[in-house]
């Protein structure tokens, strides 16, 4: 749980991530408050196809790994 709050801390503190890449990551691993969806159940709610929803919540990811990695120094 603490691990959640500090992704979702994260994900509103960066402003390099677009709001839909931020609600994708949200949906992909059920930071929203409900079951995970698939890629194909993201694309769907998006507009986009699979690739791009993976591709985006890859990029992200990166993003907040490297957010966390300079904030520990």
């Amino acid at each position: 749980q603490a691990e959640v709050e500090r992704v979702q801390q994260l994900l509103s503190a960066s402003d390099r991530i677009s709001e839909d890449a931020k609600g994708m990551l949200r949906l992909r691993y059920g930071l929203h408050g409900g079951e995970p969806e698939t890629l194909s159940e993201i694309s769907r709610r998006y507009g986009v196809n699979k690739n791009r929803v993976r591709h985006l919540v890859d990029k992200t990811r990166a993003a907040l790994r490297k957010t966390i990695e300079d904030m520990e120094g």
